[in-house]
Order: structure tokens, then C-alpha cells, then sequence
């Protein structure tokens, strides 16, 4: 069980990585959304103080144009369609025609008005003569800007000028009756000191459009008295889809009429010193759709990642496989009790060793051991083994070994290249391990042990070593105990 829960650490590991570090581009992937939100919200409002500013023009332009009339009124044609007077500049002069003003070709305006404009004799038709020097500057002011749909000037006279020449031509007799009402909706808040009034959301019907429209309006005053409106229709929804890498849709709401929903992301009020601005602009937050669009900007980066975590698993399960077949190993030659090699481990320790001029097999057995298991416990009796471990571990250097060989025997290898040397050493491990017995049984215990000590070139029959020594262990365990058999 520790092990499963070993495997599935490693496994999560890198996936808690992996995931804190996708969560970290996210995270830095909002930021960057928030940046460009911002910058967005900046470019839209420049827009609008672009048109503001275009309006001004026009105000200016009514208010200070040099009234001419007469020549501009002989270059336009008219036209009655359903009860509503057309007035459009004419074509190029053909070649029969010396017309100079056939420039006015290019302009893209239209006047519509009563039928009473088509009248040369009517007072409509002359008053707007005094206004047509506007037209051509409502049509260039038109293509200034990708956003307009429609620059307008609306007379409370009954008519219309409009750029392009295809917004007001399906205006009816109806629309004309309702711009001459006092109480039409455009006109409130259109005082002479007022801002520029913005109305919209919206979609005009009047002007018989089907786009989402935002219209500034400025009035048109002359010695403090009403004369018009001049009108600027932005399309919304061109203005809030310029940025394409947006994963959600911006949204433009008039706050006195809609309030912000909860999935609105960064919502920004429109200020302005010269607009009536009552409006607020959001983000349309869409979680799903914004990790997809995350997922898409960032494929390369999280493939990498996806990669980076694959090849971690896999180092990670294969050192796996290694400890445990390392761990596994290590149990089949390793004597649980004492952490001493066992017998297979003792055999593949001289199969693997070179080996010095001598070599000395012990083996040492703890004399009485049951009358210790009896007296005192198995529990002491396994201290008592593992005491007898750790101290012959202890007392003999790290190139020679000693391993449990079953019950409370020990074999021990050891090398030198004077076998004296082995005789001595064997004779101090021994003392050693009966002197400070006391430590783990009370009144100590006593060692016996058989060795035999050969040449390191003789040490191919390594059965029959081991017989030998045990054969004396077992001389010395009869013959009294407490002494090495060499």
C-alpha cells in the first residue's frame, strides 16, 4: 500500500507542476486581456471624441458658411418619390454640358424634405439654399471615419441632408411629419448650453436601419434660437469588433436603461467634458470561450508543457522501477532482523569480491541463546541478534563483511595479507561483543565460533570453507564454549 501511494505521488508531482504553471499563463493570459481591454476602451472613446469633434466642424460650418445658394441649388436634380421631394447633386456633365461644378459627381449626399422642396417658388426649397453649402462638407466628413454610417442635419423645417445619399432614402412622409413635432424625442435635452446628446443604443427606425446605431446630436442655434440637429450614427457593432483576438463581445449600454450583468468583466464608463456620456462600456466574460482562445494563442507553449510532464512521468516511473527492483533486490539478500546480508546475499558478496593473500571464514554462534529467548523473551532474544550485528559491523573494516546465516549464527569474511592479522582481528571482534553484552541482556552472554583461514587463491570451494568452520563451531560449542576454534 505504501508503495501504490509512493507511484501515484510521483505521478502527481509533475501534474501539480504542470497545472501551477498553466495557471500561471492563464493568470497572465487575463492580464493581458485586461491591458488590452483598456487600451480598447481607450481607442473607442478617441473615436467618440473624433465624431465630437466633427460635429463642432459642422457646427461651425452652419453658423459661419457664406450662404450661397443660388449656384449650388441649380446643380442638384430633384425628385419625387412617395409623397417625398429627392434632391441629389448632379452627375458628371456629359459632353454637351460645360457644367463647372461637375466635381460634384463625387459627393455622396442626399436632401430629403415635403414634396414642397422640389418647388423652386417654395419657401422650403429656398430655405434650404441657405443650408446646402453644408451638404458637401457632411458627405467628406462621412468618409473621415470607418465607424460612421451616417452623418445627418435635421431641420425642424421638414427636411433632411444626409451622407451617404442611401441612409434617408427610404424616408417617409411619416418621419418627415414627426422631425417637424416639437415633442419628437430627438429634440429634448437639446438646449443651447447642453453637451452633446448621445442617444442609442439603438436601432433608427426613422431612418429605416437595421444596424445598431449610437448617434451624437448637437443642436444648431442661431441668435439663441433653434434651427436644427446635426447627427453623427455610429455602427456599434464595427467600433466594439475591431480587436479579433477578443475570445467575448464588448457591449455598449445606456446605464439609465440597462444595468450591468453579472458576467461583465472590467466595466468602463464613458467620460467625457463634452459629451453627455450616460453609457458604459463591458467585456462579456465567457470562461469557456476564453480558455479555448487561450488554448488557441498558447497551443505551442502547452504542448511543450504536455511534453515536459509526459517525459517527467516517465523518468519519474522509471527510477520508480528502479528503486523497487533495487528495494526488492535488496530484500531477497538482505536479512530482515539485522539488515546483515543473508546467505544468498553472503554468496553473492564473494562472487562479486577480490579477494587479498588471506582470507578468514567465521562462524560465530551465541552461546545459550534459548536459555536467553526463555529467561528474558524473544523480544530481547532479537535484541540480543541484533546487538551481535551491529557490533561485529562495527568492529571490522568496510571491505570485509558479516551476514546471519539463520537462527543466531553469524558468518563473517574478512581479508589481510598476513594471517596473523585475521587471527587477532577475529579474537578482539569476539572479546569485544561478550564484554559490553551486558548492554542488552542483564549478566551478558558469551560468543563460540569455528574459523578457517585460507589462501585468497584457494577460496574456490566455498562449501566446503564453510563446512569446515562450522565443524568447528561445533568443536568449540562442545568442547565449553566461549572460544574460537582456528
Amino acid at each position: 500500500m505504501k508503495k501504490y501511494f509512493a507511484i501515484k505521488g510521483r505521478l502527481l508531482t509533475p501534474l501539480v507542476f504542470a497545472l501551477a504553471f498553466v495557471g500561471m499563463l492563464f493568470e497572465g493570459h487575463i492580464r493581458q486581456l485586461e491591458k488590452e481591454l483598456n487600451e480598447e476602451y481607450e481607442r473607442i472613446e478617441r473615436e467618440f471624441f473624433r465624431a465630437s469633434k466633427m460635429l463642432t466642424i459642422l457646427d461651425y460650418s452652419l453658423n459661419n458658411y457664406i450662404k450661397v445658394r443660388q449656384s449650388l441649388i441649380l446643380t442638384h436634380t430633384t425628385k419625387i418619390v412617395n409623397g417625398v421631394c429627392h434632391m441629389r447633386p448632379k452627375l458628371a456633365a456629359t459632353e454637351n454640358d460645360s457644367n463647372p461644378n461637375a466635381h460634384l459627381q463625387a459627393l455622396e449626399y442626399i436632401i430629403v424634405g415635403d414634396k414642397a422642396l422640389c418647388d423652386k417658388n417654395s419657401t422650403l426649397h429656398h430655405e434650404v439654399g441657405f443650408r446646402i453649402a453644408l451638404a458637401p462638407v457632411i458627405s467628406l466628413l462621412h468618409d473621415l471615419d470607418e465607424y460612421l454610417i451616417g452623418v445627418h442635419y435635421i431641420d425642424p423645417s421638414g427636411y433632411i441632408i444626409s451622407s451617404p445619399d442611401t441612409l434617408s432614402v427610404n424616408v417617409t412622409t411619416d418621419v418627415l411629419e414627426q422631425i417637424q413635432s416639437p415633442s419628437w424625442d430627438v429634440y429634448q435635452d437639446l438646449g443651447e448650453e447642453q453637451l452633446i446628446k448621445v442617444r442609442g443604443p439603438t436601432v433608427l427606425q426613422e431612418l429605416k436601419s437595421t444596424e445598431s446605431l449610437v448617434s451624437l446630436m448637437l443642436p444648431v442655434y442661431s441668435n439663441h434660437q433653434f434651427e436644427g440637429v446635426i447627427s453623427l450614427n455610429i455602427m456599434l457593432d464595427k467600433l466594439l469588433s475591431a480587436n479579433q483576438r477578443f475570445a467575448g463581445k464588448l457591449h455598449f449600454i445606456d446605464t439609465r436603461e440597462t444595468s450591468l450583468p453579472t458576467s461583465a468583466f472590467q466595466p468602463y464608463s464613458f467620460q467625457d467634458a463634452g459629451i453627455a456620456f450616460h453609457h458604459a462600456i463591458y467585456y462579456d466574460m465567457n470562461w469557456g470561450d476564453e480558455l479555448y482562445q487561450f488554448i488557441r494563442m498558447k497551443q505551442n507553449t502547452l504542448v511543450l508543457i504536455t511534453v515536459m510532464y509526459i517525459l517527467a512521468v516517465m523518468s519519474f516511473l522509471f527510477m520508480n522501477t528502479r528503486h523497487a527492483k533495487s528495494y526488492y533486490e535488496g530484500l531477497a539478500v538482505r536479512d530482515p532482523l539485522t539488515g546483515l546480508r543473508n546467505r544468498r546475499g553472503f554468496e553473492a558478496f564473494l562472487a562479486h569480491t577480490p579477494h587479498q593473500s588471506y582470507v578468514a571464514i567465521a562462524m560465530f554462534d551465541i552461546d545459550d541463546f534459548k536459555a536467553i529467548n526463555d529467561q528474558f523473551g524473544h523480544q530481547i532474544g532479537d535484541d540480543v541478534i541484533r546487538y551481535v550485528g551491529d557490533q561485529i559491523r562495527c568492529h571490522i573494516r568496510a571491505t570485509d563483511t558479516v551476514a546471519r546465516y539463520g537462527g543466531e549464527e553469524f558468518v563473517l569474511y574478512l581479508t589481510a595479507e598476513r594471517e596473523s592479522h585475521l587471527r587477532r582481528t577475529l579474537l578482539r571482534v569476539k572479546e569485544a561483543l561478550c564484554e559490553e553484552s551486558e548492554m542488552v541482556v542483564d549478566g551478558g552472554f558469551t560468543i563460540s565460533g569455528g574459523v578457517e583461514i585460507v589462501a585468497g587463491s584457494e577460496l574456490d570451494d566455498i562449501d566446503a570453507i564453510l563446512k569446515s568452520a562450522d565443524d568447528k563451531l561445533y568443536t568449540a560449542k562442545e568442547s565449553g564454549k566461549n572460544q574460537l576454534i582456528f
